[in-house]
């Protein structure tokens, strides 16, 4: 009697390991969709976007970078949670540290693992870093009594075909007013005026982006963003 419990309490624990074989997932994930690649102003390096996840049985995601000038076959630069939704490449590994970070054609992929061990590879992306403009004026945390008082003035470096002012309130990140300003040869440095809304009293963040052209689609695949600096719209300052 008790031999025979022991086998159908066997037969019952097979069965039901089948039954959880049988239930797993046998599709692999659905890929990321990649949405942007940029530079960032805080130095040398590249963001990478995509939308959110969907899937609800995923286990990570894999960063996978290669050139075709010098490292055709892809490489595997990070490990990062699910959750996420970009990340920031520093190209500061050691399998790159002989290689230039500018004037480099970058691509990327990124691979969704479910907790099957399962994957999917995103479409690629491509971006050139280019060499950053550099600020001169205002100088970091000026004072302005007005904002008609700002002029901008920056230099470029190296190739690009348009750079772009841009005015941020630091309090939101709201962009506030931009300016383009188209390349002509042998212009390098450059200078503007504020001619926006007269500002109301706050701290501001501005940049200069470079781009270089764009694709058939409108999309840059090179560029560049300066450093950051801010000023400071206070209009009752005592004399």
């Amino acid at each position: 009697m008790f031999k025979y419990i022991n086998l159908l309490f066997v037969i019952i624990l097979v069965s039901c390991s089948a039954k959880e074989r049988v239930t797993i997932d046998p599709l692999p994930p659905n890929p990321a969709v990649l949405s942007d690649i940029d530079s960032t102003p805080e130095d040398d390096w590249i963001r990478l976007q995509w939308d959110v996840l969907t899937d609800n049985d995923l286990r990570t995601i894999q960063i996978y970078r290669f050139s075709p000038d010098f490292l055709p076959d892809p490489i595997l630069i990070d490990t990062i949670s699910w959750m996420n939704t970009s990340y920031v490449d520093r190209l500061t590994d050691a399998s790159i540290s002989d290689l230039p970070r500018i004037d480099t054609d970058w691509y990327y992929f990124v691979r969704v693992i479910n907790l099957h061990q399962q994957y999917s590879d995103s479409d690629t992306l491509n971006y050139k870093l280019t060499h950053k403009p550099i600020l001169e004026s205002p100088a970091n945390d000026m004072v302005f009594t007005d904002s008609s008082e700002i002029i901008f003035k920056w230099h470029r470096q190296g190739e690009t075909t348009r750079l772009r002012l841009l005015l941020f309130s630091d309090s939101t990140g709201e962009l506030i007013w931009h300016y383009d300003e188209f390349i002509f040869i042998g212009d390098i440095e450059y200078e503007k005026r504020y001619d926006g809304e007269s500002l109301p009293e706050g701290i501001y963040t501005w940049r200069v982006d470079s781009r270089g052209a764009a694709d058939i689609s409108g999309n840059y695949s090179s560029g560049s963003k300066s450093k950051e600096r801010k000023l400071i719209i206070a209009k009752n300052i005592s004399s």
